[in-house]
């Protein structure tokens, strides 16, 4: 009995050793250049922030390799275009500030073969929003700023995500 349980536990945890959720899609390209990130809307300071967290998120991945543009297989271009700021709490005491936003951000993707200049997608939105908390009490702007400062990289991140999976998922 017991040297049955232990060849059934043997086989249980041998065919589990290497299984993966999904089967990562084949890439026609093994070598990405990024664009410097165009920021066409009024978000303040994203396009460094998007430019190296989507690197990141690509690295993390492990199937593509950033490289400068003369070694790349393909060329990714990001320009964003729109930014939000819309109030979603107000104060109790004054029902005309704000205490609370959500951010948005919208970004245009292309993926272009920098060996034959054909695109793999072009043009292709994608966005992300978060929450912000901004303390309006008597200094204002300072106070908005700071809180806006400190609530981008958390809406840029989840925006370089979904770009990163435009990337490396099927199209």
């Amino acid at each position: 009995m017991l040297l049955t349980f232990g060849l059934l536990l043997l086989a249980l945890a041998g065919g589990c050793a290497n299984y993966r959720i999904g089967k990562a899609a084949d890439l026609p390209f093994r070598t990405v250049y990024i664009e410097p990130v165009a920021n066409r809307s009024f978000a303040p300071q994203a396009q460094a922030l998007v430019s190296t967290q989507v690197r990141e998120h690509l690295m993390r991945d492990g199937r593509l390799r950033i490289v400068g543009p003369d070694e790349a297989d393909a060329i990714l271009s990001i320009t964003l275009f729109d930014y939000e700021r819309e109030a979603t709490t107000v104060r109790g005491d004054d029902t005309v500030l704000a205490s609370k936003f959500t951010m948005s951000v919208i970004a245009r993707c292309t993926l272009t073969d920098a060996r034959t200049g054909r695109p793999y997608f072009q043009d292709r939105e994608t966005g992300a929003e978060t929450e912000g908390i901004f303390g309006l009490d008597d200094e204002l702007t300072l106070q908005g700023m700071q809180s806006e400062y400190q609530t981008m990289p958390i809406l840029t991140e989840k925006l370089a995500r979904n770009i990163g999976n435009l990337v490396l998922h099927t199209w």
